[in-house]
């Protein structure tokens, strides 16, 4: 997952050069959070989670969406939820969710 940072460089602050004293801010977003509605397929939901498995738990709960797609994935037994410290969720695209993704299937449910 790539997590946004931003380095805040306490020279500014401190007078020196000195690199390892930096801030880092974390937005604590996911990549899934990032899809546009038109972008919000179970597929693409399933490629991200593939590539990016972390979601945030305020993703969870500022994105109605995600929470409703996450619900249904799980359900159709394309997703698991794995442990992850707080504040993120965990989610890995099972073997049934992998078939769905596969290049020799022309569409999927």
């Amino acid at each position: 997952m790539e997590r946004k940072r931003l380095a805040v460089p306490l020279t500014a602050m401190l007078g020196d050069n000195d690199m390892s004293k930096a801030i880092y801010l974390d937005s604590f977003s996911g990549a899934l959070a990032d899809l546009k509605p038109a972008q919000r397929s179970r597929e693409n939901i399933l490629r991200t989670l593939r590539r990016h498995p972390l979601v945030s738990c305020w993703d969870m709960s500022e994105h109605r969406w995600i929470r409703e797609a996450i619900t249904e994935l799980i359900r159709m037994q394309v997703l698991v939820a794995k442990d992850e410290p707080y504040p993120w969720h965990r989610f890995v695209v099972t073997a049934t969710g992998d078939a769905l993704l596969s290049p020799n299937k022309s569409s999927a449910p």
